[in-house]
């Protein structure tokens, strides 16, 4: 579930909660691993002591404040989530799309609006100070005033992961010679 829906945030629910959800799955299912046979996947107890089992337990809020913490940047999203994937075959891949999906949905360049150094507003779920702005920055409301153009970011990446992995498909495919 997204932080916005776990926070009941006075803030619509929209497209954009259901692609962080996703953004959940995959991170869920990979830290498992997606392994062909079961006995290869972590088991729950091997998960006991992995961040991301964090996201399973206490009150609706105590979980959002969970996420905000593991997405608050991207250097703590891998660091407490991505580092730990499965490691499986190929399971970089994952690692690479839901970095990216993560970036276009949290660290999204249509947010950039201030003169910080890299242009962007965010750097990720922390509402943000801004120099002249009296009150702090929502991200989740700012989004949301933007959520067709990250939609269709979030959907650029997905589209484009899909064909990198039918091309390594194909590729695995052909013959050697």
């Amino acid at each position: 579930m997204s932080i916005n829906t776990l926070s009941g945030f006075d803030v619509e629910r929209s497209v954009l909660d259901d692609w962080e959800s996703l953004i959940y799955l995959i991170c869920w299912f990979a830290t498992i691993g997606i392994c062909r046979e079961k006995a290869d996947r972590r088991s729950l107890e091997e998960l006991e002591d992995l961040e991301v089992r964090q996201w399973r337990r206490g009150s609706a809020k105590e979980v959002s404040k969970v996420k905000v913490k593991h997405l608050s940047e991207l250097k703590d999203f891998g660091y407490y989530i991505l580092d730990y994937f499965h490691s499986d075959n190929d399971i970089e891949t994952l690692q690479d799309l839901t970095e990216d999906l993560y970036k276009a949905l949290f660290q999204n360049p249509y947010l950039r609006k201030d003169t910080r150094c890299d242009g962007s507003r965010y750097k990720g779920t922390i509402p943000v100070r801004i120099r002249g702005e009296e009150k702090k920055s929502d991200p989740f409301k700012e989004r949301l005033t933007k959520k067709s153009e990250i939609a269709a970011a979030l959907l650029e990446t997905m589209t484009q992961a899909w064909k990198d992995s039918m091309s390594t498909i194909r590729n695995q495919r052909k013959p050697s010679p």
